[in-house]
């Protein structure tokens, strides 16, 4: 599996979006001031063509709203929410060993 945090080249690299075959789960934050809400709807779009991918959208998620070593940019409450899915999403799609 993959997890994208706020994938600023992501945008950028739609064309190869149709190579995913392995489950993906996309984290972008709507008030992203480097990534644009227009660019991520283009990724959620492309992200819907594919059968394992999920996206999720922060209405108030910045920037690396997850990191917690920035002042700046951490988030805690959009932290803890995306943490919480990527956690489900792992369980459910890594395998059990």
């Amino acid at each position: 599996p993959c997890v994208s945090y706020y994938g600023s080249a992501i945008p950028d690299a739609l064309d190869a979006m149709g190579n995913i075959t392995c489950p993906i789960l996309f984290h972008f934050g709507d008030s992203d001031e480097y990534t644009p809400r227009e660019s991520v709807d283009r990724v959620e779009v492309a992200a819907t063509d594919l059968p394992n991918a999920r996206f999720e959208r922060y209405p108030t998620g910045g920037h690396a709203f997850d990191n917690a070593f920035s002042e700046r940019f951490h988030q805690p409450r959009n932290a803890v929410m995306a943490w919480g899915i990527t956690a489900q999403f792992l369980q459910r799609t890594l395998p059990a060993s």
